[in-house]
């Protein structure tokens, strides 16, 4: 049985697609087949089905692939580790952070590892909900985002600081100076708020709901927090974002407004990693460094 015909396998039940499986391993379409057939032929056992459109795995298929998802990822860490020893190197990261959390404090936490001669650093960008997902595949090593209130058990979390949701207005909002607020106002009220299924939307919908409110029904629905300020100040609206991005307002022109005396947000900002799961040496420096940067930057906040 060959490695890479495993490997293959994961892929394509996790796209439910050939064609998929076939763009995301750079490899073409036939010789996946022909990889599939292979690992049929050395299992004894058809493992998917074709259907008219994607793929379906047999119940062989599915109980294969419990095991083999998890053979797949220990196998690739095997390779990076003995690549990374071979090279000589501190190694790479492959790094996802969360669009709601501080770009500063990435920056900070990233800048003691550039004394390093051979430092390879890709940061790509995601929604909470998507996040957890691309470090289980192993997509990436690790991620920076919000908890959810579900984890796989093969993830751990390690929470960095809170990071309650706020309300924040222009400062010439109707509601702006308001001493108190209740919710029956603010359902009343245009919002920009992250987008449907991300564990914030959720919690957002969730507070008018447990009131017997229907949610605001003039929502603007983001998939990034920076632009939400300006889009609310075309709408007279209010943006929905973390604490964190306070210190990155123009308070000359932003403030955070009142809040119903039971507002309860208990958003906390963490690390997501496999667990067991291999990690180069830079990779462990970045996320030590990450815990000591967010203490330093939100003292108030840290866990």
């Amino acid at each position: 049985m060959r490695t890479e015909d495993v490997r293959n396998f994961v892929a394509v039940a996790n796209a439910q697609s050939l064609m998929a499986a076939s763009l995301q391993l750079g490899i073409s379409q036939p010789t996946l087949s022909k990889s599939m057939a292979r690992l049929e032929r050395a299992v004894g056992s058809l493992l998917i089905e074709r259907l008219a459109r994607g793929i379906r795995l047999t119940e062989a298929g599915r109980a294969f692939y419990a095991y083999a998802r998890g053979a797949d990822q220990h196998i690739m860490d095997a390779v990076s580790a003995v690549r990374d020893l071979r090279q000589g190197k501190a190694g790479s990261i492959r790094l996802a952070v969360g669009i709601s959390v501080s770009k500063e404090l990435i920056a900070a936490a990233c800048q003691p590892l550039f004394s390093m001669k051979t430092l390879d650093i890709q940061i790509s960008t995601g929604m909470s909900n998507t996040l957890p997902k691309e470090v289980l595949l192993g997509t990436t090593d690790f991620a920076i985002t919000n908890r959810l209130s579900s984890l796989s058990p093969a993830l751990k979390f390690i929470p960095l600081f809170r990071d309650p949701m706020i309300p924040v207005v222009t400062r010439d909002h109707p509601l702006a100076n308001a001493s108190s607020i209740e919710w029956t106002q603010l359902a009343h009220q245009n919002w920009l708020v992250p987008c449907v299924g991300t564990e914030t939307r959720i919690w957002f919908d969730k507070q008018f709901l447990s009131r017997r409110l229907a949610p605001p029904s003039c929502i603007v629905s983001l998939s990034g927090y920076y632009p939400a300020l300006e889009f609310a100040s075309k709408i007279d609206g209010i943006s929905l974002l973390p604490s964190s991005l306070l210190r990155d307002l123009d308070h000359k022109r932003y403030v955070e407004m009142a809040k119903p005396k039971d507002w309860m947000s208990r958003r906390i900002v963490g690390i997501v990693h496999r667990h067991p799961g291999y990690l180069s040496r830079v990779a462990e420096s970045l996320i030590d460094n990450l815990i000591r940067t967010s203490q330093s930057f939100f003292p108030e906040m840290s866990c």
